[in-house]
């Protein structure tokens, strides 16, 4: 197998700086302790005052599954401390990483990067209207996929000709059973020999995005598991808490989302993403507690935090393990989001027998066409290296 890259390539100086620090007994932030490690002896007693804004999260209730439920009672807090629009960089971004954030990404489970879109040779309105190209193509595929993990028979899900049609059969099981109408989900969004593809197809297979993905997984190299679009309207309810590898048939932890908003997105109002921190490090949790044991995740103590503002060109990573969730859009305006996910090469099939448990299929149309020709154990190389 490939020789997995260190996470965090510092040099011997930067990690005696750390190390320093630690014996010492600075009381020092994360930022704090990899900021002074990036200025040398210098910096090791600067940013003492940074501290994140927290406030209390109510909880959100709602039947969950297995790593799915919230941290109720945990304080939330902004990892991005900026306010106003973000200035605009120079040069079209970078895909470069600092070892401040390959460090808050291993310690959290989540990271912002800003300006991503530039090194991959489009810009953000070529981005969007990228995805609204596909979106326009494919709507009544998405509104489908709702209807399936709705419980909706399949012959019933069949009969929908038309977007509209399966958007009204979607509100009325809502309705009928007290749900909030969720948010539409379309995979593989860079497939296709459309325009809109092509463009989407040139992100999510660049050199930059992939060179981002293996620095924070730390290995050399990183196959595409799967693009997707995430689309809120006003109105639309709160995405439930859930891990993406709780969804996948990869054995593996080797595995991370970028999650690309295609709207600004300066508040809680406009849906963004919220963070359990450091749920991807919980090994105990699934490891000694049943699914009915997990229902109720609040004496769990992870802080929820988000990286707002969020603007398009931007976007932020988390880990395959990692709990997520959103709340709903009570803005005027359609949320709509990127994802790509990626997971490292040389991953492997879940096996059929001996688990625990097996991966939820909500993201079954995800994976559904090259599932079948890999086999339960075997290294998975039907994905774009």
């Amino acid at each position: 197998p490939p020789k997995a890259a260190a996470p965090l390539r510092l040099t011997k100086e930067q990690e005696q700086d750390i190390l320093s620090a630690f014996a010492e007994d600075i009381a020092l932030s994360l930022e704090d302790i990899v900021d002074a490690a990036e200025a040398g002896p210098a910096g090791a007693n600067g940013g003492k005052e940074k501290k994140a804004a927290a406030g209390k999260r109510e909880g959100r209730g709602g039947e969950e599954d297995a790593r799915t439920a919230a941290a109720a009672a945990a304080p939330r807090a902004s990892a991005s401390s900026e306010g106003g629009r973000r200035p605009k960089q120079k040069g079209g971004g970078s895909a470069g990483l600092s070892a401040k954030k390959m460090l808050e990404f291993e310690r959290n489970g989540h990271v912002k990067l800003e300006d991503v879109v530039g090194a991959c040779g489009v810009t953000e309105d070529e981005l969007a209207a990228a995805l609204d190209d596909v979106l326009e193509a494919r709507q009544l595929e998405a509104y489908k996929q709702k209807l399936r993990v709705f419980g909706v028979v399949q012959r019933e899900v069949d009969r929908q000709r038309t977007a509209e049609e399966a958007r009204d059969l979607l509100e009325q099981v809502c309705e009928d059973e007290g749900r909030e109408v969720p948010f539409l989900q379309l995979f593989h969004v860079h497939r296709g020999a459309t325009v809109g593809a092509d463009v989407l197809r040139k992100v999510a297979e660049s050199e930059a995005m992939g060179k981002l993905a293996s620095e924070l997984l730390g290995v050399d190299r990183v196959r595409l598991y799967q693009t997707a679009a995430f689309v809120k309207l006003p109105g639309h309810g709160e995405t439930a808490w859930h891990s993406d590898l709780n969804t996948s048939p990869m054995d593996t932890n080797g595995m991370l989302t970028f999650w690309l908003p295609l709207t600004p997105i300066p508040d809680l109002d406009h849906a963004p993403l919220e963070f359990a921190t450091g749920s991807h490090r919980d090994f105990a949790l699934p490891y000694w507690h049943t699914n009915e044991g997990m229902e109720d995740l609040g004496s769990r103590g992870y802080p929820i935090m988000h990286h707002l503002p969020l603007y398009p060109g931007d976007c932020t990573a988390h880990h395959g393990w990692l709990l997520h969730s959103s709340p709903p859009n009570l803005s005027p305006r359609p949320r709509k989001a990127l994802t790509l996910s990626y997971v490292a090469d040389g991953v492997r099939r879940l096996a059929e027998e001996g688990l625990r448990r097996k991966p939820d299929d909500e993201d079954l149309e995800g994976y559904a066409d090259w599932l079948p020709g890999v086999k339960p154990g075997a290294v998975i190389k039907a994905l774009p290296l």
